[in-house]
């Protein structure tokens, strides 16, 4: 539908608006002239379902379990990753002799899991064998990288509190797994020997300690998210004092902990069920998470910029335009959602988007929250693309193909202090992995609004 709303402006107002677009043709004599605001929404969006493929989200967090969901289907999830080692042990009132243990904890937050919270599931951790390869995809076979005859550790855990009042009232849970002593003592000579080892990540993982291998070996019910994964030293010691006299020491330090600097990563088995692949072969255009469903769409910007030109007026004004995408949870007797953020994205620019962990910058890439109410994704600042695409010469069909992918948004809270304020800001945007997720996107029914000034002058 397109609707004309009219109405007369002072051409001197009017012209302070439009010097500031650069699509504008206004010159430089103006009177009061007759304005004209143009909304049109005749245009449509296309697309259709796509493999998303092996993907390669940055981040800190560690999905751990393994599940069954009917209407989904089933996923499980391995981790490897390496450790950032702290640049400091305190080698003054300590030596390698006095580590008492170490601890690997896998710290979630209360919640943080889909599934049944008290099932039984178990957990062995091995260290790697060799260093990871820089490439690392939610594909990766941790095969011939650790010696499955060399555990670590193991454990059995559950994501349930038991009715433990102390435990209810912890802002966080802990999977904690003892490893040898001789593990966290040759961690420890390693940094007297050479404090160097420990200048880095990436060193630390080469002269060090290559990294572990989380895995899920029996079990399912359950998927767990881990937010923080540290290794926590006690460290012991008696020894004279200033007074001659015997004191013991005791400490404990987190001198170890996976963090963006160095290489983490989920590897996803993920079997979709038949209901989900038959929409998919109907036509069906779906967001399914993780590493599974995305959709490819075409935006109608040559048709917008078509309606934009074919103006009779030597004076226009873009002033926005607007996507509105519905999509629908899709039934599954679990708490499978929508995915929280959707990203869209040129498909010529979705592979270096992630490779260098790009933020959205309202020119070629946008992200959206979705609206549980409305249900649907929004994207209300699609001006500035559409106006680039104005200043060139030639629009090829790579300038509006797009990728629709579900994501994870990171965000900061930046307090601006003369107005005593606060901004949430994106930090991070990667592919979503959090918990299994599906949308039924209805591209058939999306909204595209382009609004525009045409001004003419009065006869």
């Amino acid at each position: 539908m397109k609707v004309r709303l009219y109405h007369v402006a002072i051409g001197v107002s009017l012209f302070g608006i439009a010097s500031c677009d650069d699509t504008s043709t206004i010159g430089s004599s103006l009177l009061e002239d007759q304005v004209e605001i143009i909304v049109d929404s005749t245009f449509t969006l296309s697309g259709k379902t796509i493999p998303t493929g092996a993907i390669r989200p940055r981040t800190v967090d560690q999905l751990i379990g393994s599940i069954d969901i009917p209407g989904y289907g089933s996923i499980k999830s391995n981790v490897v990753s390496q450790f950032l080692p702290t640049t400091s042990l305190d080698t003054a009132n300590y030596s390698s002799e006095n580590v008492d243990s170490i601890f690997l904890n896998f710290a979630f937050p209360p919640g943080s899991f889909i599934g049944d919270s008290v099932a039984p599931l178990g957990l062995t951790v091995y260290p790697l064998t060799k260093q990871l390869p820089s490439q690392l995809a939610s594909d990766f076979n941790a095969d011939g990288y650790y010696n499955p005859s060399s555990p670590l550790a193991s454990t059995i855990y559950n994501a349930s509190t038991l009715d433990n009042d102390s435990l209810s009232a912890l802002n966080y849970r802990t999977i904690s797994l003892k490893l040898p002593v001789e593990f966290g003592r040759n961690l420890f000579k390693k940094f007297q020997d050479n404090p160097e080892s420990y200048a880095n990540g990436q060193i630390f993982a080469k002269d060090v300690f290559p990294g572990m291998f989380v895995k899920s070996t029996f079990g399912s019910g359950r998927l767990t998210l881990v937010t923080r994964t540290t290794m926590t030293m006690y460290l012991h010691n008696i020894k004279l004092n200033s007074e001659n006299k015997l004191d013991t020491l005791d400490a404990v330090h987190e001198y170890y902990m996976v963090s963006p600097e160095v290489l983490n990563n989920n590897n996803l088995k993920v079997e979709l069920a038949t209901s989900v692949e038959n929409m998919v072969e109907e036509g069906k255009t779906l967001m399914v998470a993780p590493a599974s469903y995305q959709v490819k769409l075409r935006f109608p910007a040559p048709e917008i910029i078509s309606a934009f030109k074919r103006a009779d007026t030597q004076m226009s004004v873009l002033n926005s335009l607007t996507l509105e995408i519905p999509a629908d949870t899709i039934p599954t007797g679990s708490s499978v959602v929508a995915p929280p953020y959707a990203l869209l994205v040129l498909e010529k620019d979705y592979e270096e988007f992630f490779a260098k962990n790009k933020l959205p910058d309202n020119k070629s890439s946008f992200y959206s929250a979705y609206n549980s109410s409305k249900k649907c994704y929004s994207f209300p600042s699609l001006r500035t693309y559409i106006t680039d695409l104005l200043e060139k010469d030639e629009i090829k069909e790579e300038d509006y193909t797009f990728i629709l992918a579900p994501v994870q948004v990171t965000m900061e809270t930046i307090s601006g202090s003369y107005y005593q304020t606060e901004t949430q800001v994106e930090t991070d945007v990667v592919p979503y992995i959090s918990t299994p997720a599906m949308a039924d996107v209805r591209l058939e029914d999306a909204k595209i609004k382009l609004t525009y000034s045409l001004q003419t002058q009065k006869k």
